[in-house]
């Protein structure tokens, strides 16, 4: 991920935002990241994934999943989106 200043970002946002269409971009101020700046195909995929992972949580049996095991399933989904699995295509374009 690439990472650039708040200072940067703001004389060349242009610039950014075409970043952000390929990958996320994370903008530092005071070498702090304050914000993240990605495309929309990413964002709704993101929000897909979190969805999804929300409703299978809803349905899991907390008291026997631990919040370590939910990160697992979460990192795991975001691996198979990433790879096309288990995501709708059209989110993927």
């Amino acid at each position: 991920m690439t990472q650039v200043s708040a200072h940067h970002a703001r004389n060349h946002f242009a610039e950014i935002i075409d970043m952000s269409q390929r990958e996320p971009v994370e903008i530092a101020k005071h070498g702090r990241i304050v914000s993240i700046l990605m495309s929309k195909n990413e964002y709704d995929l993101m929000r897909h994934i979190m969805d999804e992972w929300w409703m299978s949580a809803a349905h899991t049996d907390v008291s026997t999943d631990s919040a370590e095991e939910h990160l697992k399933k979460l990192q795991r989904s975001f691996k198979d989106a990433k790879a096309g699995r288990g995501v709708k295509r059209d989110l993927l374009t």
